[in-house]
């Protein structure tokens, strides 16, 4: 669906949102960004983390960090100049006109006040209801979300929820009063696949019905392939590739388009190799003489590494960002697995590390002042599996069904009620917390919140080397040289960087100053 100027509800002409902008190397996180959305129409903002995706919603919610500052472009609502408004008249538009479903929900969502309270200040501050009618609207919002019960889960907290359960209360609090546009960010990411499926039809119901205009920003091509009318890709700070959804999915122009197509898992890449994109992105505090993905594109020559491409528009509604586009012949977007060598099938049978037997994980429900035990909410009831040395299992399941309660009762983060957890054939339930201790090293978990795992007071390089004091505590206790020891651990911590996908000079940063995939990166 194609959108002019003229009908279009929201619109970033040259938007440039600078950290640290008063310094010699300001971090350029959006750099010329533009684009426009119409009335009814759902725009997908695609890239990897750390491109500038969330922060050109931020910017346009004007709800940027501190350190974060708008130094040049314009962004236009219904008219209206954003940047030129008060942040009084800003708050009366946030939830009311604009709302925005945010990318972590477990840290979005205040531990002090009910799910009800927090769905139902949005309610209070724009619409003349009583305490009555806000009630049964909160109440239709969870149930459309697909929250069971909801009188009773209107009266419980963020802790009473899983992950899933929390990114839908956000997706009932943003549409609680019907804004024009919804900025979403990520909002399926924490969901299962059904649920998933779920919320999207929801979104594109009421989209339908209220004639609402979606900002989908995601990593997930799959989504914007069923759920965007166009799509605009983000790379370093800007917009390198835009199109209507069906002609970019048939024939991405953009070289960074093309690899991202080829890099999607597939049951014929099973057992072949999947085709990578080499490198990092680049640091965005430098200033860029060339094309900012050339030091990672297959075709680039000489002068995108010393000339910035222009925007090029190249049929109607369809623009790109590439000094070669006319010379690179096209490809078919899914043909990269057509070479992927096959790994050889039947490989041998390795040695079971980890053996669980009838897992139970009862937690009990209490009531009145002595906290009565009137029952118990059975998450784990009976679990058995077993994993081979250098094996992956998969345990899927929808939101709430026990899967995470299985992980850290596995780790003895949470002492199960029965069963038997056997680890490199060691009875785990039945170790002592020193034992214990001394065994976390051989496993680790990956929390659901990177952002409420990550301690907001430390730097990365802190951080990441915390789980490396184990290693460099033993070799200090042997009478290694403490200094040396140190400077062992600090460049482990640069490689550890260097292999998620970071710049080593990120490690004296804070959890704050990363975006949601980097901060997951770091966990």
């Amino acid at each position: 669906m194609s959108k002019t100027e003229n009908d279009a509800i929201l619109s970033v002409r040259g938007l440039k949102t600078w950290f640290a902008a008063d310094t010699d190397a300001p971090a350029r996180a959006v750099d010329g960004v533009s684009f426009d959305i119409g009335r009814g129409e759902t725009m997908g903002l695609l890239g990897e983390s750390g491109c500038g995706k969330s922060i050109t919603a931020l910017s346009v919610m004007r709800l940027l960090p501190a350190s974060g500052r708008i130094v040049a472009g314009g962004i236009d609502f219904q008219g209206e100049a954003l940047l030129q408004k008060s942040e009084i008249e800003m708050r009366r538009m946030r939830g009311s006109k604009i709302a925005m479903i945010f990318q972590e929900p477990m840290t979005s969502l205040n531990p002090v006040l009910s799910i009800g309270d927090q769905i139902g200040e949005s309610l209070a501050q724009h619409l003349a209801l009583s305490a009555r009618q806000r009630r049964e609207r909160v109440w239709a919002l969870l149930e459309q979300v697909g929250i069971s019960d909801p009188p009773r889960r209107a009266r419980e907290f963020p802790h009473q929820f899983s992950g899933g359960m929390k990114q839908r209360v956000m997706i009932a609090a943003a549409l609680a009063c019907e804004p024009q546009l919804l900025i979403a960010d990520e909002p399926t990411t924490a969901l299962d696949v059904t649920v998933q499926a779920q919320i999207l039809e929801l979104l594109k119901s009421l989209q339908r019905e209220r004639d609402m205009s979606v900002l989908l920003i995601t990593h997930d091509l799959a989504v914007l392939a069923d759920t965007a009318d166009r799509i605009a890709v983000m790379y370093a700070g800007q917009i390198v590739e835009q199109a209507d959804t069906q002609s970019f999915i048939n024939r991405p122009a953009h070289p960074y388009s093309r690899k991202l197509f080829q890099s999607l898992p597939s049951w014929e890449k099973r057992r072949g190799d999947l085709s990578v994109i080499r490198g990092f992105v680049p640091n965005l505090g430098q200033r860029f003489n060339g094309c900012r993905f050339a030091p990672r594109c297959d075709h680039a020559n000489d002068d995108c590494h010393s000339t910035p491409p222009k925007w090029r528009q190249i049929s109607g509604d369809r623009g790109v960002r590439c000094l070669r586009h006319d010379d690179i012949t096209d490809e078919a977007a899914r043909a990269a697995a057509a070479g992927a060598k096959t790994r050889r099938g039947g490989e041998d049978a390795k040695e079971g590390l980890l053996r669980v037997t009838d897992l139970r994980a009862h937690f009990p429900i209490q009531k009145g002042v002595l906290k009565r035990t009137v029952g118990f909410v059975k998450a784990v009831d009976g679990v058995d599996l077993a994993i081979a040395a250098g094996k992956t299992l998969a345990l899927v399941g929808e939101s709430g069904c026990g899967k995470t309660t299985v992980g850290k009762s596995v780790l003895q983060l949470i002492k199960p009620t029965a069963g038997s957890v056997l680890f490199e054939n060691t009875e785990l339930t039945a170790l002592s917390r020193r034992e214990m201790n001394k065994r976390r090293r051989d496993m680790q978990i990956i929390f659901q919140d990177p952002y409420s795992s990550l301690n907001p007071r430390m730097l990365t390089q802190s951080i990441v080397a915390e789980g490396i004091s184990h290693n460099t505590d033993s070799a200090a206790d042997k009478g290694a040289d403490k200094a040396a020891t140190k400077a062992q651990a600090a460049a482990r911590v640069d490689e550890l960087l260097r292999q998620v996908g970071l710049d080593a000079d990120m490690k004296n940063r804070y959890p704050h100053e990363f975006s949601g995939g980097q901060r997951q990166r770091i966990a």
